[in-house]
């Protein structure tokens, strides 16, 4: 009788966040605030796969769910991000807004506050569930909303990105999460001999349109001042180092387009441990676009609730 019980006072807590929750809209973008203090010109940014966060696998239906397990997963990610000590995450491979916000209002990360959260939706006969983006951070944004990618050319990549921009020390600085096309290949796809090259493409046109989208945000105004710095960071599923991804253009656009690779002459960058099926690889980056400096570039200890490490780096503004 327990187990009944207390999911229901578990999906209440969460409609209740979501009604918390709803001055931050998650499609679109939010009201442009005119009001926010600058923050501080010294901080450390940071993105992290969450790997289908907070269940850990794919869920479909809501009573798939196992509401112990999650908030035991919400509660070890809050303190293992707390430990972390970064002042904006961006984050990939979470369920929605209310799974934001219990993160946020974990004792581990108080004061944090959830920026943007996109609102992604599977096709219908989707056999697994959308990934989300989001940011949180300690701070107000002065702008932030999310988009799908628009596609060219005839290739549609899944999903799109998340933005927000800040005042550091009196700069303008916009952060961008993504989560590019995965080389995951159904077993039983009929075109899998051709799915690696599509996968590839979906990398490379999202990345033109990141870089498109960057010399948008430069070109924004608020209150008559520009975003002077403008950082992409997230789980780009391609690594420069390996031999399977030679070729693809899609680090070479972001570096083409004024990107410095954060974490350029790093000697162990690898992200994703080795496992059984995979060896160790590098699939998260981190690109800085503007004046400001930035130092200290570091990958995080392995945290069982996901099987990518933190990445993130200290900006000077």
């Amino acid at each position: 009788m327990r187990k009944p019980i207390l999911k229901a006072a578990l999906a209440a807590v969460a409609v209740a966040l979501v009604g918390l929750f709803s001055g931050c809209q998650f499609g679109g973008s939010r009201p442009v605030a005119s009001d926010v203090p600058a923050g501080p010109s010294s901080v450390r940014i940071a993105a992290w796969n969450m790997k289908w966060f907070p269940s850990g696998y794919p869920i479909l239906k809501p009573e798939d769910r196992k509401p112990q397990q999650e908030f035991k997963r919400i509660g070890s990610a809050a303190r293992f991000i707390a430990w972390q000590k970064p002042d904006v995450l961006l984050l990939e491979e979470v369920r929605d807004g209310a799974t934001c916000m219990m993160l946020c209002t974990n004792e581990a990360l108080k004061g944090w506050s959830v920026d943007a959260v996109t609102e992604f939706v599977s096709a219908p006969d989707a056999s697994v569930p959308p990934h989300q983006n989001a940011i949180v951070s300690r701070f107000t944004p002065i702008d932030s909303g999310w988009r799908r990618w628009k596609g060219r050319a005839g290739v549609y990549p899944p999903r799109g990105y998340v933005w927000a921009v800040y005042d550091f020390g009196g700069t303008l600085c916009a952060v961008v999460g993504v989560h590019l096309k995965s080389n995951y290949i159904p077993k039983d796809a009929p075109d899998a001999d051709a799915q690696p090259a599509q996968n590839r493409k979906m990398r490379e046109v999202s990345a033109r349109e990141l870089a498109d989208f960057a010399r948008e945000l430069e070109k924004r105004s608020y209150g008559g001042r520009r975003v002077e710095e403008v950082i992409v960071a997230g789980d780009f599923n391609t690594s420069i180092f390996d031999k399977q991804c030679d070729g693809e253009a899609t680090v070479p656009t972001m570096l083409e387009a004024g990107f410095r690779d954060c974490f350029d002459g790093v000697l162990d960058r690898n992200t994703m441990p080795e496992s059984k099926w995979y060896p160790a690889t590098c699939f998260d980056y981190m690109f800085a676009k503007g004046k400001a400096e930035f130092h200290s570039p570091a990958v995080s200890p392995k945290s069982w609730t996901s099987d990518h490490m933190m990445i993130s780096a200290m900006f000077e503004f």
